[in-house]
C-alpha cells in the first residue's frame, strides 16, 4: 500500500488550516471535512505519484495538485515529492495564495 509521508511544515500547515476554519470561521465540521478530503487525494496521488503537475520551479522532483470540498474542489494546493513508497507532503497552500514565493 503507497504510504503519504508529511513534512513538519506540512504538518504546521494543516494544522493552521483546521485552526483558521475550525475556530476563525467557526466551523469545525468544515476543517474535519476539508482535512479527510485533503487525505483522500494525497492517498490517491500516492498511488500514482508521478500524476501531479511537475514544478521545477518551486524545487527538485516537486509537484503539485488541487484538492478541496465537493463545493470548492480547487482552493488548495497539496505540494508534494513522489518517493519509492508513495509521496512527501512538503506544503499544503491555499490556491490563491502566492505560494511559489514561499519557496
Amino acid at each position: 500500500m503507497p504510504t503519504v509521508k508529511r513534512s513538519s511544515d506540512a504538518e504546521t500547515d494543516l494544522l493552521n488550516i483546521y485552526l483558521y476554519i475550525g475556530r476563525e470561521k467557526r466551523s469545525p465540521t468544515a476543517a474535519e471535512r476539508l482535512l479527510r478530503a485533503i487525505e483522500e487525494k494525497c492517498f490517491e496521488y500516492a498511488g500514482q505519484p508521478h500524476m501531479g503537475t511537475s514544478r521545477p520551479d518551486l524545487g527538485q522532483d516537486i509537484r503539485v495538485f488541487p484538492c478541496g470540498t465537493k463545493s470548492n474542489p480547487r482552493e488548495w494546493v497539496v505540494v508534494y515529492r513522489p518517493n519509492e513508497d508513495g509521496i512527501e507532503i512538503v506544503r499544503v497552500f491555499r490556491g490563491k495564495q502566492d505560494y511559489p514565493n514561499l519557496f
